[in-house]
């Protein structure tokens, strides 16, 4: 009697903490909450609080063959949970992580990270790459994009409940990843591609100033001409490239909702 009475809670509880352990892993990834400026214990409570708003959707008061739940099986569903918190905060960190690969690429070509050119494992940080982090943050879960996020994490929690060790065909497939991230990396060059004209037209213009100045140190003064010039462009451009991003940024979260809601009519 007393075993089954603890049953539940005991089932509720390890189900709470293998979601807790998804969601802290997320929201570690997702530029929102992993943003340098958060403070661990904001990550803690968000983590905390939606947890228990998936909960309802893992766990149904049914048996969730949790009944042998040893020591080993615990540890597993919790690494398991927090691979999973990895796959989701990847999927949904990707529009995000185009923006910032065009500052990275930007300040990179403008002369800005040339040590890390040298020795990558140089760990300072892109200027322009935060600045343009910051900025798609601000306009992606404005627009009210985070809405397409909360559906997405929450039809995950129905396909991928706590206490199955595997995902359903479909969900976690390799295909879906690499396409993501091909997505991600053609809109980084693509949007990049004006600035990386007008950079290299620069280049060739001091390239030529230098065959007949010899004495001039094209390199040096090359930077600080490409620095100005280029951030001029992208102010005069940024209405542009950002509207285009937003739709594809928006476009891509609401396609990872409705990819998974098909999952669900289908199963």
């Amino acid at each position: 009697m007393i075993e089954d009475a603890l049953r539940w809670p005991v089932e509720a509880t390890i189900v709470f903490c293998c979601l807790w352990a998804r969601c802290t892993v997320m929201l570690g990834i997702v530029h929102v909450f992993g943003l340098v400026g958060n403070s661990r214990g904001l990550r803690v409570i968000v983590a905390t609080v939606l947890a228990a708003w998936l909960w309802p959707l893992a766990f149904h008061g049914k048996d969730l063959s949790l009944e042998d739940a040893t020591q080993f099986r615990i540890a597993m569903l919790l690494a398991k949970e927090g691979a999973v918190g990895l796959f989701l905060g990847i999927l949904l960190s990707i529009p995000v992580w185009m923006a910032e690969s065009v500052g990275a690429m930007f300040d990179n070509q403008r002369g800005a990270m040339t040590g890390q050119t040298f020795n990558p494992l140089l760990t300072s940080p892109s200027t322009m790459a935060l600045l343009l982090q910051y900025a798609a943050v601000l306009a992606l879960y404005g627009s009210g994009a985070f809405a397409w996020v909360l559906e997405f994490v929450a039809l995950v929690a129905r396909l991928w409940p706590p206490d199955a060790l595997t995902p359903i065909a479909g969900l976690a497939d390799l295909e879906w990843m690499v396409l993501s991230f091909n997505a991600m990396a053609k809109g980084a060059v693509l949007y990049f591609a004006p600035l990386m004209a007008i950079m290299l037209m620069i280049e060739a213009g001091m390239a030529l100033m230098s065959l007949y100045a010899p004495h001039l140190q094209a390199f040096q003064m090359a930077m600080p001409v490409k620095s100005l010039i280029g951030l001029a462009v992208l102010l005069l451009m940024a209405g542009t490239i950002g509207e285009f991003w937003l739709v594809d940024g928006t476009g891509y979260l609401r396609g990872l909702a409705e990819r998974a809601r098909a999952i669900v009519h289908v199963r």
